[in-house]
């Protein structure tokens, strides 16, 4: 059975919260440890992301910035999803309170949750088939989406989290694309190559020559790790990207 779940937008006055201040931001991973988000998820994600600023160009609007490490947060919450299908955490705590633990400053915030859909493309189908889900989806407010998909036995959880954050916090903490590790805007056997190079670099101990915007690009599994595992994903998601 397929089923979705949508909360409307929570804006920081709402709920007597501030947005961050983007000089005093300090982007890092929570102390808790999440499961890690292997390839083949992290791919879908993406593809959801790619789908739904699709549907928003269709529409007249801007595209969403992929921040990565808001699609970290949203794959610790698709993770959630498969053991407690609700906007509230299984520690009680409400959907954005993996925002807050990951420092992700934030002015508005909403969360589109799903599961049963095999594909990006279905999950998205599911969501703009529902007014109220599609409204966030549409929502010309929000400029950044992270995306989580978790499969458990064949089933797919989706997540996708929409803020709303002023331009001034964007840079080397909003890479642009995943998988785009030099930064060129295409995805392709260059930015494998590259990853691997630096991969070998650093496996002998050497200093990495990727920045910080490269490195969030090249993690395509989203486990703080550049290695062997994201050029493989990369090649795999440009072979499929290159037939169409």
């Amino acid at each position: 059975m397929k089923k979705f779940l949508m909360l409307p937008i929570i804006t920081a006055a709402a709920l007597l919260m501030t947005p961050l201040d983007a000089s005093a931001v300090s982007y890092s991973l929570p102390q808790t440890e999440y499961t890690t988000v292997t390839a083949s998820d992290a791919l879908k994600a993406e593809k959801v992301a790619s789908l739904v600023n699709k549907v928003r160009r269709q529409n007249g609007l801007p595209e969403m910035k992929i921040f990565p490490l808001l699609s970290k947060a949203a794959a610790v919450r698709a993770e959630e999803l498969s053991r407690s299908f609700s906007h509230t955490r299984p520690d009680n705590q409400p959907f954005y309170s993996i925002v807050n633990e990951y420092g992700i400053p934030w002015g508005g915030v909403a969360e589109n949750a799903a599961y049963g859909q095999p594909t990006p493309e279905s999950a998205v189908n599911s969501w703009m088939n529902s007014d109220n889900h599609r409204k966030n989806l549409l929502n010309p407010n929000f400029n950044y989406i992270g995306v989580g998909a978790y499969e458990v036995n064949g089933v797919y959880y989706w997540d996708q989290i929409f803020i709303q954050a002023r331009e001034e916090m964007t840079g080397a903490a909003f890479p642009r694309n995943f998988g785009d590790a030099n930064l060129d805007g295409i995805i392709d056997a260059v930015d494998a190559t590259l990853v691997l190079t630096d991969y070998a670099r650093v496996s002998v101990g050497k200093t990495t020559t990727l920045n910080e915007a490269q490195r969030g690009n090249a993690d395509m599994n989203l486990n703080g790790i550049i290695d062997a595992v994201d050029a493989s994903a990369i090649l795999t998601y440009y072979a499929k990207s290159s037939v169409g």
